[in-house]
């Protein structure tokens, strides 16, 4: 079954109108995103009175791509400075115990940015030159130019304290937690965390088995454009951990459109998606009820149900 996100309905005041708003368009299974993890969520009658559920829970707003500067999860798992970590893992812990209190036990967490000194100007670069390229001119794409090695440099330069404080920070969070299931977003950009090479370091370094990968097949897609990697690697090396995915498509150099209208190869995402991961619908507000029908129902061509 295709889940909502609750982002969908951006103008509802509250979790209760963001999830009123998706059971008119037709959904009953959701995932609470964009959650303020430092307010109180008050009980949700409509869950019970409208027959819907809550599969997992995020404090995650905004997952586009097309935008130079990353929109700042703040404070991140990944900072090196102790007490901003220290702040980010009260913040995620809230969520799990907001999880609970809908019903769920799974949380999706950003593995944050790293803050080092041109990145920016790297980032406009290689989105002028690649990410915005045309789908159709394919020349460019995956090439290891200049901008991809400075790109790759600066990761391997720079990333290691920032690895050891996210993997400090979900240590505490699944011993913490054992109950509850934790899923690392990827990297929408390549000073973000984790990317393809760093989530499987996360995975072998923290060990447990209530950690996983939660996929975005547009901020997958957009570093392949990047030359940082396959999409279909994603996919192949982290399926057997897969929660669940936040379902969009690049279009119109816009991500958060309806899948199948874009640039994303959704028949290969259908191919290595498991049965029992949560398929939740994130896509922009400004698409109707009837066009996020459309959207399960490119999904449900591919095998994503």
């Amino acid at each position: 079954m295709i889940s909502l996100s609750t982002t969908w309905a951006r103008s509802a005041e509250n979790l209760n109108q963001g999830i009123s708003a998706g059971v008119d368009a037709g959904f009953t299974t959701f995932t609470a995103d964009g959650i303020d993890p430092q307010k109180v969520i008050p009980s949700i009658p409509l869950i019970t009175s409208r027959r819907a559920k809550v599969l997992a829970v995020s404090s995650i707003m905004d997952r586009s791509v097309e935008s130079v500067a990353a929109p700042a999860p703040s404070p991140s798992l990944s900072s090196p400075d102790p007490e901003v970590r220290k702040q980010a893992i009260l913040n995620a812990a809230g969520l799990a115990s907001i999880a609970s209190s809908l019903g769920s036990s799974s949380v999706v967490l950003s593995g944050g940015a790293m803050n080092v000194e041109g990145t920016h100007d790297l980032s406009r670069q290689l989105r002028r030159e690649k990410l915005l390229s045309s789908s159709a001119d394919e020349s460019t794409v995956g090439d290891e130019d200049d901008g991809v090695k400075k790109a790759l440099e600066l990761i391997a330069n720079e990333e290691e304290p920032y690895l050891d404080a996210l993997c400090r920070s979900l240590h505490v969070l699944t011993r913490n937690y054992p109950h509850h299931h934790f899923y690392l977003t990827p990297a929408a950009r390549f000073y973000e965390l984790p990317t393809l090479a760093q989530l499987e370091l996360v995975l072998s370094e923290v060990a447990s088995k209530n950690l996983g990968y939660w996929h975005d097949p547009v901020c997958c897609h957009a570093l392949e454009k990047m030359g940082l990697g396959a999409h279909q690697s994603w996919l192949e090396q982290y399926a057997t951990r897969l929660g669940g995915a936040y379902l969009h498509d690049f279009a119109d150099l816009e991500s958060r459109g309806v899948p199948g209208r874009g640039e994303v190869d959704y028949k290969m995402v259908g191919f290595y998606f498991p049965r029992d991961a949560v398929a939740s619908l994130w896509v922009s507000d400004t698409f109707s009820a009837e066009e996020l029908q459309e959207g399960v129902t490119s999904l449900e061509s591919v095998g994503i149900a």
